[in-house]
């Protein structure tokens, strides 16, 4: 006697074409899981890179901006051909 499992589903025991579309359909899934990989370590990568530039955007310089500067030397001095 062969048993078949049974498919509440539908009422009826499985058939290789259930089983095939089954199968298929896992490994299609496993694929685009897979492809997200390298998509998923680029967006790591781009938030540690923007986390980065806004740190450098907020720092306050140790150097002030004309301490220690002759007015002489200063841009609005210079004239430019």
């Amino acid at each position: 006697m062969k048993i078949k499992e049974w498919n509440y589903g539908y009422g009826e025991p499985y058939n290789v074409g259930t089983l095939l579309i089954v199968q298929f359909t896992y490994m299609m899934g496993m694929m685009n899981m897979m492809s997200l990989n390298p998509n998923i370590q680029a967006l790591a990568k781009a938030l540690v890179v923007g986390k980065k530039v806004f740190d450098v955007i907020d720092r306050n310089p140790e150097i002030q901006d004309n301490v220690g500067v002759d007015e002489s030397l200063r841009r609005e001095h210079f004239d430019i051909k």
